[in-house]
């Protein structure tokens, strides 16, 4: 999921999208929804005293009910799509199953948003709080919000929507504060502080460097040991020829289930900006130009990745667009490293809830 930011517009609801990514684990896949004018949007919903009670900590603030089951019950949902339907109502099988659960549900707080409100608090003047509290943020949520309500219907439909994805309006809102501070300390790092890079200088350094890099893949849709297999002879044959770079283009019209790549230029992307997911950065970036990588597995396949040589008139035609690239992935970098630092605890109370048994 990508969220952007742009030093060309003001610091308020309407911001263009592009170039921030905050690598949201899958559990945190929120309504679609597409940032409009600026509007009012559906009043907040006030939560319950039960959905509001803290059930633990993490950097430095209470989290509540809502989240832990709003987490709980993807992570269940997730498991039961890994190792079977009915897996929490067969107690042998929930028994095998629920240490993993619960340590799926505490790294579910070690997240990316509460890795914005550490990053929030040490360099925002008061901290998180008053950047979630700014009056540009609640604005751009709530016409996010109005947005959303009216794609699905209206308000009713809207709460309809966020109850069966185990959400309430509160910590939809909150997410989506989460995302926009995100945006904000972006401009704030990169233009008042000069943490991020904000120069031609800088730029052209970072695009001619090995931070930044182009790949071409075949990709191989469908998990069976068959595509496995087939994935594998095309690496091997890829690695044997003279001109891979050619090579991978004839094969890929033959094999490959990715219709996205329209051009013989490939991808380039610096860490943290591909849409291809943390196992295929790590391949790439470990190539040397002309070489091919193992097989990488994919959500729903496998990826056969070269890394190529940067074209420079490519570089020079998309420079712009490659520039936000550079920015959101520092401005991740530096996330993760507070995300790093997180450390999630139950208190008494959330102890003792049974995540096994919760509905």
């Amino acid at each position: 999921m990508v969220f952007g930011h742009s030093d060309s517009k003001n610091r308020s609801c309407g911001r263009a999208a592009r170039a921030v990514s905050l690598l949201l684990a899958a559990v945190f896949v929120l309504l679609p929804a597409v940032l409009s004018s600026c509007s009012s949007g559906i009043k907040p919903v006030k939560a319950t005293d039960a959905e509001l009670k803290p059930i633990g900590r993490v950097a430095g603030r209470d989290v509540t009910f809502d989240e832990l089951r709003y987490i709980a019950m993807n992570v269940k949902a997730d498991l039961e799509d890994k190792y079977g339907a009915g897996i929490w109502d067969d107690p042998a099988k929930a028994a095998e199953h629920s240490d993993e659960l619960y340590a799926l549900v505490k790294k579910g707080f070690e997240s990316d948003y509460y890795a914005v409100v550490s990053m929030a608090d040490e360099y925002y003047i008061g901290g998180a709080d008053r950047m979630l509290s700014e009056s540009a943020i609640k604005e751009a949520v709530a016409a996010e919000v109005n947005e959303t309500a009216e794609s699905v219907g209206g308000r009713k439909e809207y709460l309809s929507e966020l109850a069966a994805n185990y959400l309430n309006d509160r910590l939809y809102r909150f997410y989506l504060s989460c995302e926009e501070c995100a945006n904000e300390l972006t401009i704030i790092l990169k233009t008042d502080l000069g943490l991020l890079p904000s120069t031609p200088e800088d730029f052209d350094r970072y695009l001619h460097s090995d931070k930044f890099i182009r790949t071409n893949h075949i990709y191989i849709r469908d998990k069976t040991p068959e595509r496995l297999e087939l994935a594998k002879k095309l690496a091997e044959q890829l690695k044997a020829s003279d001109r891979p770079d050619l090579e991978i283009v004839l094969l890929k019209g033959k094999y490959c289930s990715d219709y996205t790549m329209t051009t013989t230029h490939g991808v380039y992307f610096a860490r943290y900006t591909s849409d291809y997911g943390d196992k295929y950065e790590k391949t790439a970036f470990a190539l040397k130009p002309g070489e091919v990588g193992e097989v990488v597995e994919g959500s729903e396949g496998y990826y056969v990745i070269l890394r190529l040589e940067k074209e420079e008139d490519w570089i020079n035609k998309n420079y712009a667009d490659f520039c936000d690239d550079i920015v959101g992935s520092e401005f991740n970098s530096m996330l993760a490293g507070f995300k790093d630092k997180l450390d999630f605890a139950f208190n008494d109370y959330g102890s003792g809830i049974d995540l096994v048994a919760m509905k």
